[in-house]
C-alpha cells in the first residue's frame, strides 16, 4: 500500500461538508476517478497531493502523516501534475524539464552531468527527444501533457496524480498519452491516479475506478464493479432513455436522444 486516506472530509461547494472518506492505493495501478463536474474529484486528487488540506482526517504516504513531511520528501514518492500549470510559454521543453529537476533542491540553475542524464533519459523513456530544443509555446496540447509527464519522471516517483491528462486532446493524443500511463505502470510500477470526464477512456485503461458525487465516494472497485448503468445514471443524473451501456468486453457505453431505441 502506498497511499491510504483515513476519515478524510471535504468542503463541497464551500458549504457542505462530505461524508467520511477512507480508502487505499496499492502499487501499481491505474485508479481514475470519475464523476460531474461538482463532484470534487479534482479536489480530492489535490488533497492526495498535498496541494490542498482536508477539512478532517489525514493522508498517509506508505505509513507517514504526508501534512509532517518536507516538500521535497513529498515530491520524491508523488508527483502532481496540475490541468493548467503555470510555466513560461519562452522556454524550451529541455530547459522546463531541467528546472522541474531542481525546484527542490537549494541550488543554482546550472547543469551537471547528472542532472542532464535524468533529463535525457525521462525524454527517452516518453520518446520525445525531438522536442527538447522547441519552445512550450510551439507544443501541441498532447506534447506538453508527454512532456509534463516526462518532467514527473526526472524525480523518480512512486506515484503520479494527474488532473484531466487528455482533455482538450484529439483522439490519437488521447490514445497516445493513455497508453504512455499504461507503460509507467508496466514498466516502472508506478501507481497513477487520474481525474477523467471521458467515461470510455477511463473505462478501457484503469484497473480501478473511484466514483464521486457531491464529494463523496458513491463506488470503488474495477471497471465491471462500476461501470454499471445504474451507478453511471446515480452519478451523472440522468434517465434510462440517455443512457445506454451495452454489455461487451470493455464496458463502453452510448449517450443517445430519449428518441432513439437500443442500437442494433
Amino acid at each position: 500500500m502506498i497511499l491510504q486516506a483515513e476519515r478524510l472530509r471535504l468542503q463541497y461547494k464551500n458549504y457542505r461538508v462530505s461524508d467520511y472518506m477512507d480508502f487505499s492505493v496499492e502499487k501499481p495501478e491505474i485508479i481514475s476517478l470519475i464523476g460531474a463536474a461538482d463532484s470534487e474529484k479534482s479536489t480530492l486528487l489535490q488533497i492526495l497531493g498535498r496541494v490542498l488540506k482536508p477539512l478532517t482526517g489525514v493522508v498517509l504516504l506508505e505509513t507517514q502523516d504526508i501534512r509532517i513531511l518536507k516538500p521535497w520528501e513529498v515530491a520524491k514518492k508523488i508527483a502532481f501534475l496540475a490541468q493548467s500549470p503555470k510555466v513560461s510559454e519562452d522556454m524550451t521543453v529541455y530547459e522546463w524539464m531541467f528546472y522541474g529537476q531542481l525546484k527542490y533542491r537549494k541550488l543554482l540553475f546550472r547543469e551537471n552531468p547528472a542532472d542532464v542524464a535524468v533529463v535525457e533519459a525521462a525524454l527517452a523513456f516518453v520518446n520525445i527527444e525531438n522536442l527538447a530544443r522547441l519552445r512550450l509555446s510551439k507544443l501541441t496540447a498532447g506534447q506538453r501533457q508527454c512532456v509534463s509527464i516526462a518532467m514527473a519522471l526526472t524525480h523518480k516517483p512512486e506515484v503520479l496524480l494527474i488532473e484531466e491528462p487528455i482533455i482538450g486532446l484529439d483522439i490519437y493524443e488521447q490514445l497516445e498519452v493513455m497508453t504512455l500511463l499504461k507503460r509507467l505502470k508496466k514498466e516502472l510500477g508506478l501507481t497513477i491516479l487520474i481525474t477523467m470526464q471521458d467515461l470510455n477512456q477511463a473505462a478501457r485503461f484503469s484497473d480501478r475506478l473511484l466514483a464521486l458525487k457531491q464529494g463523496n465516494i458513491i463506488a470503488d472497485g474495477n471497471v465491471k464493479e462500476v461501470f454499471t448503468a445504474e451507478i453511471l445514471r446515480q452519478l451523472y443524473d440522468i434517465d434510462d432513455k440517455t443512457l445506454k451501456l451495452p454489455h461487451d468486453a470493455m464496458n463502453q457505453c452510448l449517450y443517445l436522444p430519449a428518441d432513439i431505441g437500443q442500437p442494433a
